[in-house]
């Protein structure tokens, strides 16, 4: 009996010094977007955003909430308890997410970023001198692949292809390049309007099936979905 005791006693002392021990629980008030995001991290497809304060910067966030139940199209804001566990002396804490206290949610509309992923916008008005042309069957047209941040498309004659950052209702283009074919006259324009404005938009808004494009407050470029 004795020998079954001390085996037990041995046998717990093993399993205390290898499982993970709580080390410190701190509270903090977060914020969580109303959407995910692709988080691009091993093991996990998409991912919260979250912040700080309410006038914070948004950040990605790698892992879960235990106990909170998260549904798209609302944004939270959640007191969570942070447990820093240890696995070995040697390892770095490893950080554990529990819900604590639901503090507010409110019910957003999904952004409109959501709405310019996959599919073509064909460009119905360029911005000419100071004033807006319109353009009729022109075959000019942008995609955006948002989980990959590029954009690619048609000038009108020569494909296009490059980088693009949304945040919020700003938009920035950058490493535009474009094939280098021989176009008719009619085309020429198109592309080169098409060309000289898409770099200049800092600004997007999306109204019903049409895409707008603005540097700051003048409209440079409309697009419409078929």
């Amino acid at each position: 009996m004795k020998m079954i005791r001390t085996d037990f006693f041995v046998i717990l002392m093993i399993l205390c010094s290898s499982i993970n021990l709580r080390a410190q629980v701190n509270l903090k008030k977060i914020f969580i977007a109303d959407h995910y995001v692709n988080c691009h991290s091993v093991g996990q497809a998409d991912c919260f955003q979250v912040k700080d304060s309410a006038n914070g910067t948004w950040t990605n966030f790698f892992g879960n909430i235990e106990g909170f139940n998260y549904e798209e199209g609302y944004q939270y804001e959640l007191l969570i308890e942070i447990l820093t566990i240890h696995k070995t002396p040697s390892d770095s804490p490893i950080y554990h997410y529990v819900f604590n206290k639901l503090i507010d949610k409110n019910k957003n509309q999904i952004h409109d970023k959501y709405k310019l992923d996959d599919e073509p916008w064909f460009l119905i008005k360029v911005k000419s001198g100071e004033k807006l042309k319109s353009l009729k069957d022109a075959n000019a047209f942008i995609i955006f692949h948002l989980d990959e941040n590029k954009v690619s498309g048609n000038f009108g004659c020569n494909k296009f292809f490059g980088a693009v950052k949304i945040n919020e209702k700003e938009i920035l283009f950058d490493k535009l390049g474009a094939t280098k074919m021989m176009c008719a006259d009619e085309m020429n324009k198109i592309e080169n309007g098409f060309m000289q404005q898409l770099p200049k938009a800092n600004h997007y808004e999306v109204k019903g099936n049409q895409l707008l494009l603005y540097q700051k407050k003048s409209l440079l470029l409309v697009f419409k979905k078929k």
